[in-house]
């Protein structure tokens, strides 16, 4: 996933909600290799820079939701 603050002047953050468990959250380079430090709680991406852009794997879990079977 790839977060992009398009603003010149003011920093940005915020979430990512699913529905179904997230197993892994990493902050990756853009050639999707980890970074060496994680920062950032699952789901979650803190100050992004004015025109920055950050980029996450993640991984998911099987829905706990019967009803979606």
């Amino acid at each position: 996933m790839q977060v992009f603050n398009p603003d010149e002047r003011q920093s940005g953050e915020g979430s990512l909600a699913v529905s179904r468990p997230v197993i892994s959250w990493l902050e990756t380079a853009m050639d999707e290799t980890p970074l060496p430090v994680q920062t950032e709680r699952p789901g979650h991406f803190s100050r992004v820079r004015p025109c920055e852009s950050r980029t996450f794997s993640l991984r998911m879990g099987k829905s706990t939701d019967n009803s979606r079977r």
